[in-house]
Formats: structure tokens, sequence, C-alpha cells
């Protein structure tokens, strides 16, 4: 191809993209998590005659938020409300576990 070519010049603008592309993708970026737990419907009763008194526990890579004091008394289908707020980094976030326990 002649260094004048059309398509020599439409291959290296490719290249270039993709490389910028790439470098965007592998770059550690910091981010802000939000988690938003509204509501449980029908959780199963680990109580002998009565509701659950279920409250969350949730975690993000090493972080564990655990609001076992704010449980909700004889609650099969609670509402909570709450916002969660973690650090991060991508490419690879970490793991996001949600549990409900009684």
């Amino acid at each position: 191809m002649a260094i004048d070519d059309p398509r020599l010049v439409e291959f290296l603008k490719d290249q270039a993209s993709e490389e910028v592309i790439r470098r965007q993708l592998l770059t550690q970026t910091q981010a802000s998590i939000q988690f938003y737990v509204l509501k449980c419907f029908d959780l199963a009763s680990r109580d002998v005659g009565s509701f659950s008194d279920p409250y969350m526990v949730i975690r993000c890579g090493k972080t564990v938020v655990d609001n076992r004091d704010e449980y909700q008394l004889d609650e099969p289908n609670p509402e909570f409300y709450k916002v969660y707020q973690f650090n991060g980094s991508f490419p690879g976030a970490p793991t996001l576990e949600i549990e409900s326990w009684d």
C-alpha cells in the first residue's frame, strides 16, 4: 500500500481507536456503589409458631453491614427502605452479597 492510500488511513484509524478503548477499559476507576433495599416478600418462617423476624446482612468486598439490631418482629413482608453505600473500583468490582436472616 502506498502512503497516500485511503485504506491505510482507515486501517491506522481503526487501530488507534481499538487501543484507546482497550486502555480505557483496563484503567482502574474508583466508584461509589449505592444499593437500595425496599421490601421483601413472603420470607420463610424459621420460628416455630410465628413469622420470621427478618434483618439484612450485606457484603460488598471486605465491607460487611449487619443490621441485626434492626430486625422486624413477626413480619414475613418487611419494608426496609434503606440505602447502602460502598466503595469499589472498575474493572474488577467486588461481589455484592445480600442475605435476609431471621
